[in-house]
């Protein structure tokens, strides 16, 4: 007897699409399709956990029609279409199991023709919503929804032509006749729409059934406004964040500055990636339960209050924390950031925070039917289910300036000189009696008193000037140990119009930032404007640009120069070697330009010139100063209160020993800076003879 052998084979369920399972996607002018059957394919009005009576009644009742762990569910076809094709979007429909119970999923993405806010039209048999989010985005936005059969519903949604928009249309047929269309109004006809269905002459914008993203990366681009007078490839800026690259747990990267203050950080340098942050978003969908409690706009505090239950919390983990929950996305009514206003021990309370704006419209406007959000009159009670995630966030990046050592050394022992000392004391004298010291005749803007204020006391006093007296002609310098970041100040904002009255308020304290990436704007562009300590006539700083006076404008005050060209109104200068003695003569000749104030940088070769006296010779009574460093020697004269002026002229003479013989003494002695200021605080320009 012969023995037979039946092989069984189990095949699974097969998917037919357009270009069958697994098609590739075309990319532009297509987009994408799913085809279900649905109510088992045969009217059954149990199918979906408590059935429909044909065709959805809300946003939820769609989701599980199309979800194929629902019984009755099957997704049968998959494939692409054009959108302007009766295979799309234009009143027909692609290929499905049967002539009725199915639903066609519509998805893809598009970027619209004009910027504005757009009209849109939709008729569909049976059940169907329209819906978009821009790329990058979690929330849909409802553009039409009809909850049953047939009539033409409309919609709004402002657009930008630059950006891709994430869609979903969907409809599904009970039985009888099947369509979509879909129709728009271009922004310039909003007032009076003129409708156009979907066709090859009217596509509405570019469609493509390929994701459009691109991989994120981040740029930041800084600029930092120093004075022309700085050399900007001295400065370096360094961003760095918080990681695991190293064993120090931090990740830097320095740049130097380009020679007009600018530097940019790609991707290499910014860390884009998304970490938790340590917080918790509560993701909902509809459900059966009246988990949340949420009350009426309060317009006092413009926010609502929200109550969840706390049950919701452990039913999934037991150690979920309500006080960690800072974002909240609620049906299509939210999403967004919440805070907490109560939370109680236990699973049983109520766990109670606040969402800011008003959601009046929102709830109105739901695609969620009234068994989901149930008006109780003195609140809504709300079916939804909770699962929670970690929220993430981009790390916090923290930038910083600096300076090459040797160049700042060099640069701040001229950032406060004698100019500066007198327009103080000018200010100081003319009446100033507002806040801070503020008021006066000479200082016009905020940033004057924030550089005056030496001492950072919130006060421009004379203490602050006594200071300013110490650095120029003091046995010490209070300023000597002051390293770039105590002296300078960096403003990412106002610096322009910072309050003369107010102007202690909000002062930045150190030359550090801070930059967070975000996903919406890759490419992030900072300014900061640079200013240095003691420097009240930005010889060394960015210059404001309302800095004026009534009396006379301030580039006249600072920038402007009296002087001659006549070897009579020339500052005389000898070096003269005297019997192993080296001796420099400074002679400011008889004139008329009321100088009250002056400042000669002498700078020596410590270690071939001892240093053994100065002396000058004044007509007046001027005071004059005389001030070793390790570098040069101040020496000068100052009215402190402009009564006395060197008009009749004044003698200055340094006095040094040679340590060993020297034929030469070039280079041993050299003027590298000088000023003289008159009594306005205008800088006098004698040249050196």
């Amino acid at each position: 007897m012969k023995k037979w052998l039946f092989l069984i084979l189990l095949l699974p369920t097969l998917v037919f699409g357009q270009t069958g399972a697994g098609y590739t996607p075309s990319g532009e002018g297509k987009i994408n399709y799913k085809s279900y059957k649905t109510h088992y394919g045969n009217g059954n009005p149990s199918t979906f956990n408590g059935g429909y009576s044909g065709g959805a009644g809300s946003t939820a009742e769609f989701d599980r029609m199309v979800d194929t762990n629902q019984p009755g569910t099957t997704l049968t076809h998959v494939g692409e279409a054009t959108p302007w094709s009766s295979g799309g979007l234009n009143g027909g429909h692609p290929p499905r199991w049967g002539n009725s119970y199915f639903a066609i999923v519509y998805s893809g993405w598009f970027k619209p023709n004009k910027n504005g806010t757009y009209n849109f039209k939709t008729y569909a048999d049976d059940s169907s919503e329209t819906r978009y989010r821009e790329v990058g985005t979690t929330t849909w936005q409802t553009i039409t929804f009809q909850w049953g059969c047939c009539s033409n519903r409309y919609g709004t949604a402002t657009l930008d032509k630059t950006k891709w928009y994430e869609f979903e249309f969907r409809y599904q047929e009970y039985g009888g006749g099947d369509y979509y269309y879909f129709g728009y109004s271009i922004p310039a006809n909003s007032s009076s729409p003129n409708y156009n269905w979907i066709s090859s002459n009217h596509q509405f914008g570019t469609w493509t059934n390929v994701s459009p993203t691109t991989e994120e990366t981040h740029e930041l681009d800084l600029t930092y406004e120093l004075d022309d007078d700085l050399d900007a490839t001295k400065f370096s800026t360094t961003i760095h964040y918080e990681c695991t690259d190293n064993s120090g747990g931090i990740c830097a990267t320095v740049n130097t500055l380009g020679s007009d203050g600018t530097i940019s950080f790609d991707e290499t340098a910014i860390n884009g990636d998304l970490v938790n942050n340590g917080t918790l978003k509560a993701t909902t969908e509809s459900g059966s339960v009246e988990w949340v409690v949420l009350y009426p706009y309060d317009s006092t505090n413009d926010r609502h209050r929200i109550l969840i239950d706390g049950r919701e919390f452990t039913a999934t983990n037991p150690d979920t924390d309500p006080n960690d929950l800072t974002s909240l996305q609620l049906l299509d009514l939210y999403d967004g950031p919440i805070t907490v206003h109560s939370v109680s021990e236990g699973s049983g309370g109520w766990q109670q925070y606040y969402i800011p704006g008003n959601l009046t419209t929102a709830i109105s406007n739901s695609s969620y039917g009234s068994g989901v959000i149930r008006n109780a009159g003195s609140y809504f009670g709300i079916r939804a289910e909770f699962t929670f995630e970690e929220n993430t966030s981009f790390s916090q990046h923290t930038l910083n300036l600096s300076v090459d050592g040797t160049y700042y050394d060099d640069q701040y022992d001229n950032v406060i000189t004698v100019q500066d000392l007198v327009i103080a004391f000018n200010q100081l004298t003319s009446g100033g009696s507002g806040p801070g010291n503020s008021g006066g005749s000479v200082f016009s803007t905020g940033i004057e008193y924030v550089l005056g204020d030496v001492n950072e006391d919130g006060s421009f006093n004379f203490v602050d000037t006594q200071l300013m007296l110490q650095h120029i002609y003091g046995d010490t310098d209070p300023f000597a140990d002051k390293t770039f970041s105590d002296v300078v100040k960096i403003f990412n904002s106002g610096y322009d119009d910072w309050s003369t009255t107010n102007w202690s308020n909000g002062i930045p304290s150190s030359t550090s930032d801070s930059y967070t990436p975000n996903s919406t704007t890759l490419e992030q562009s900072k300014t900061y404007q640079v200013a240095f300590m003691g420097d009240v006539n930005f010889s060394h700083s960015h210059e404001p640009s309302n800095l004026t006076t009534a009396a006379q404008s301030m580039s006249v005050r600072y920038s402007s120069a009296k002087g001659s060209s006549s070897e009579e109104d020339s500052i005389g200068m000898e070096i003269n070697k005297i019997d192993g003695h080296l001796q420099i003569v400074l002679t400011i000749p008889s004139n008329n330009y009321n100088i009250v104030g002056t400042q000669f940088k002498v700078y020596y070769d410590s270690d071939k010139l001892e240093y053994l006296e100065a002396e000058y010779v004044s007509p007046t009574e001027i005071d004059g100063y005389v001030t070793v460093r390790d570098r040069y020697i101040n020496i000068g004269s100052l009215s402190q209160d402009g009564s006395v002026n060197s008009n009749q002229g004044i003698t200055y003479a340094l006095h040094f020993k040679m340590n060993t013989d020297l034929d030469s003494t070039l280079g041993l002695l050299g003027l590298k800076f000088y000023e003289l200021v008159d009594g306005d605080g205008n800088k006098v320009n004698l040249k050196i003879k």
